[in-house]
């Protein structure tokens, strides 16, 4: 190393010429590396940094002049490493070590601004390359959280975190809802390119400055702002995010150590892991996936419930849980942020523990859980072996130290998203119909239990088209999926690591790949996509903290959710489950949140005799399934005992949970009428004039479902309007939350029009006002 710096010195005395910059900078960035990896060997570290950085930073002034965005944002990265570690110089002074992390902070800021330029010059069919761009650069993204964490600015360490993961999905899903295709135009691009030198150039100006203004930078990046169609998420827009009933945790995992950020509306608290606590994570990791992987996983499965136990002890959730608690007694909603592998295990189902406590969701007085007494004490089981309690009632939490699943704490349900930024994503896309199913039934012929499922829940929908063996890849892409609210697979899945793309469903001739799910579907209207199939929701586990799934597919295409499985599922109970879920459904549509868990419990807890019961009195069963379930269960009775609980193991039960937002508001017949009562009001005459002429194909009547689906089918071809309608429906669902029963709602029942002639009037008058008045008299 010693020589090394030597020549490198020597050769940058040489290089200190006109033309020859770029060497000399490259030259003083390895003299920089030499530098820093002495001091890292404890050789006279303090004085290797100082010439470390001395060295980077000429480095970084020439790589500024001469505009190159790659080499100045790793040496950048090299910097900021640099002065993260003469922070932690054990001779530093407080101010020493201060100043060093203030510095590293600036760099780490400033070297991410320079990754975000190259990220613009990547081409939007470029997919591979920005994942080998973000394992690239993902390095300065986990050094920067590291440092805000050194700094205690946890506000920041999440944003950065948080900003890290699935960025090339959040991108892409961003980019589709604001250009047509999903391709920013080349003139649009253009314009962002020079604006992002402008903004560099106005940048490395200011630094010159003793006393900058930064105004006009900031109306620069403003600028870019607005035609870029990713925007990072800052700290509050995350809090914005949730409700009074709502916490996020949220998982970072780094070089020595992991991270746990719980996030409420108005606290953010962090638990940090020991060393060794990450390496019994990694220990834990490989052993079950070495297990799962295996091509008979027999052991994988039958030591699940047990591996469940080991992994809240190595995340220390019962801690963290009950911290939550303490802080936020009303939480009642939780959605879970995990990280690289964490992605794989289903951490709602992971088993808890919390200490003896008065249930913080009851009044004041009353009894905690383990009282008989208790509204909230676990579902009972009637002589038949099922729940009799509500299966939407709240749970509780535990106390006496009862040990539960982390879904049974949160009765509001317990899901899932890549990062905050999608999740906004997911809740800015308003979906407030569910009557349209589009589903693929058993499209090989070989699953026995798919027809039951499909069958059996089709009839949850008015509307809806159903695909089996002649579903092909070619049949299903020529279907305009553009209206469907619901689509439903149940088929085989197959997840492909090592060739993602490929990844994807399996049909009668072939497999919808993952490639074929981005570029084709179009679920602009889709309210939830249910993969009944195998390791839908499995990822990619690389460096690039990007989220890659089957289900990921169906979330850029356009659906808010997506109900997705972990592992390779049984046909038998995941039909069960599923129609026990659609079941819940409809007494409470949108809430699948809520509804899956139950279900789930219902799944596990049930006994043969229990499924028999249930059989008898299941709303959505017709007598064909009524008649063929019952000699199932009672077959099972006869060899297995009626107490038996078949599917009790998680292996059953847990598979499932949802991606992106677990609750939907539906939109009633009558709230639909009155946004577009709203579009017809002169406030919105300027959006409605170039479209009178076409009011006239409008055909109402005194039916409120018949004239809602009208409007809808009216409004389709119609995309401004129908942008300014969504916006009037959202608003009108946001102050009237689904209460009543089915068919005020738009799941299939019809309400008269209690409204009188309103709308008619309305639309005589938009009629009138399209009418040029007569021409003056002739005196």
């Amino acid at each position: 190393l010693q020589k090394a710096i030597t020549a490198y010195n020597q050769a940058a005395e040489i290089l200190r010429q006109p033309g020859l910059e770029k060497d000399l900078s490259s030259t003083l960035n390895n003299l920089g590396n030499a530098r820093l990896t002495q001091a890292e060997r404890g050789i006279e570290p303090a004085e290797n940094l100082q010439k470390a950085i001395t060295a980077y930073n000429q480095a970084a002034e020439i790589l500024r002049q001469l505009g190159l965005a790659r080499n100045l944002a790793t040496t950048l990265n090299n910097f900021s490493f640099a002065y993260q570690a003469q922070s932690r110089l054990p001779s530093n002074s407080p101010d020493e070590k201060q100043a060093a992390l203030d510095n590293a902070y600036r760099s780490f800021q400033e070297a991410l601004d320079r990754v975000e330029y190259l990220r613009g010059e990547i081409g939007a069919n470029s997919e591979g390359y920005k994942r080998n761009f973000n394992e690239e650069w993902n390095k300065v993204y986990r050094g920067m959280v590291e440092v805000c964490l050194e700094l205690g600015r946890y506000q920041d360490a999440i944003e950065y975190a948080d900003r890290s993961k699935a960025r090339n999905l959040v991108e892409l899903m961003a980019t589709r809802d604001a250009y047509p295709g999903g391709v920013i135009p080349d003139d649009i691009r253009q314009q962002l390119q020079e604006l992002r030198q402008t903004i560099a150039a106005e940048d490395y100006r200011l630094q010159k400055e003793k006393n900058p203004d930064r105004t006009h930078l900031d109306q620069l990046r403003q600028e870019f702002q607005k035609k870029f169609p990713y925007k990072p998420l800052h700290f509050q827009a995350m809090q914005e995010l949730l409700d009074e009933e709502t916490a996020i945790l949220e998982w970072y995992i780094l070089e020595d150590k992991f991270l746990t950020f719980t996030l409420t509306r108005e606290k953010l608290y962090l638990w940090t892991s020991s060393q060794e606590d990450r390496q019994k994570l990694i220990g834990w990791t490989v052993a079950y996936l070495t297990d799962y992987r295996n091509r008979n996983n027999s052991q994988w499965r039958e030591t699940l419930a047990q591996r469940l136990e080991e992994l809240p002890k190595i995340l220390h959730l019962d801690e963290i849980l009950q911290n939550l608690f303490k802080n936020f007694p009303k939480c009642q909603k939780l959605i879970l942020i995990p990280h690289l592998y964490l992605h794989l295990f289903p951490l709602h189902a992971l088993p808890v523990h919390l200490p003896s406590s008065p249930n913080p969701l009851l009044p004041e007085g009353e009894k905690g859980a383990n009282s008989p007494s208790s509204p909230l004490s676990p579902l009972g089981r009637g002589a038949g072996g099922e729940g009799q309690s509500s299966p939407l009632s709240p749970l509780g939490r535990g106390a006496g130290g009862e040990g539960k699943f982390l879904q049974d704490l949160f009765p509001k349900g317990v899901t899932y998203a890549p990062n905050c930024q999608l999740l906004q994503q997911a809740q800015s896309r308003p979906r407030f119909n569910f009557n349209q199913l589009f589903a693929i039934q058993n499209p090989t012929n070989d699953i026995k239990w798919a027809d039951t499922q499909v069958e059996t829940i089709r009839k949850f929908f008015p509307q809806r088209k159903t695909l089996g063996t002649k579903a092909t890849k070619a049949n299903f892409l020529a279907q305009d999926l553009s209206q469907t609210h619901h689509l439903f697979f149940s088929c085989h899945g197959s997840f492909k690591p090592n060739s993602l793309l490929n990844s994807g469903l399996i049909l009668a001739d072939g497999v919808l790949s993952l490639e074929n799910i981005i570029a084709k579907l179009n679920l602009k209207e889709c309210s939830l996509v249910t993969l009944s199939a195998c390791e839908t929701g499995q990822v990619a586990l690389d460096q690039t903290d990007e989220y890659i799934s089957i289900a990921s597919g169906f979330l850029l295409a356009g659906s808010p959710r997506v109900l997705m499985s972990l592992w390779s599922v049984d046909e038998a109970s995941t039909a069960l489950l599923l129609i026990k879920t659609y079941e819940l459904l409809q007494k409470q549509p949108g809430k699948l949140a809520q509804a899956l868990p139950a279900a789930q419990k219902w799944l596990r807890e049930t006994t043969n005799s229990g499924f028999y019961a249930w059989v008898q009195k299941s709303p959505l069963l017709d007598d064909h399934w009524r008649k063929h379930l019952a000699q199932v269960f009672q077959i099972e009775q006869n060899k297995e005992g009626a107490d038996f609980r078949p599917y009790e193991s998680p292996y059953h039960w847990a598979a499932f949970c949802v991606v992106g937002q677990g609750e939907q508001k539906m939109a009633r017949d009558r709230d639909k009428i009155e946004a577009f009562e709203v579009l017809l009001g002169e406030d919105l005459d300027y959006l409605l004039a170039p479209y009178r002429q076409a009011l006239d194909e409008l055909q109402l009547g005194d039916d409120d479902e018949q004239n809602a689906q009208a409007i809808e089918t009216w409004l389709a071809t119609r995309e401004p309007l129908y942008q300014e309608y969504q916006k009037q429906l959202a608003t009108l669902t946001a102050a009237n939350p689904l209460l009543g029963p089915t068919t005020e709602m738009g799941i299939g029942g019809s309400k008269a029009n209690t409204k009188g002639s309103t709308l008619e009037e309305l639309l005589s008058n938009i009629k009138k006002r399209n009418t040029p008045p007569p021409p003056p008299e002739k005196s």
